[in-house]
C-alpha cells in the first residue's frame, strides 16, 4: 500500500500514526509480529478502538446507566492516547527507528 500521510509530504518525517493502517490490516489478518514492526503502538490502538466500539455500543443501547462507574472522560482518554503517541513518536525519531 502506498504511504498518503499528508504530514510526511509536507514535512518529510512520518508522523506518529504512520503505519497504523498497515499495521491494523496486519492484525487483522492475524499478522500481530508484522504489526508491531509497522508501529510500536498498534496492538494498544487497536485496542483502544475495540474499547472506543463497545463503549460507545452500551451508551448506544442503554443511555450510558451502566458507565457511570468510569470515571475517566472520552477528553481525557482522547489526550492520554495522544499524549503516548506523542512520547513514543519523538522516541522513534530519536532512535531512528521511524
Amino acid at each position: 500500500m502506498p504511504r498518503l500521510c499528508l504530514f510526511e509530504f509536507v514535512t518529510g518525517i512520518p508522523c506518529m500514526f504512520c503505519g497504523l493502517t498497515h499495521a491494523f490490516h496486519a492484525i487483522a489478518i492475524g499478522h500481530v509480529q508484522k504489526a508491531l514492526e509497522y508501529h510500536p503502538l498498534a496492538l494498544v490502538a487497536f485496542g483502544l478502538v475495540i474499547l472506543h466500539l463497545v463503549i460507545a455500543c452500551v451508551r448506544l443501547v442503554d443511555g450510558g446507566n451502566k458507565l457511570h462507574r468510569i470515571k475517566v472522560t472520552p477528553l481525557q482518554m482522547t489526550w492520554a492516547t495522544f499524549g503516548l503517541f506523542t512520547l513514543v513518536w519523538f522516541g522513534r525519531l530519536l532512535t531512528g527507528t521511524l
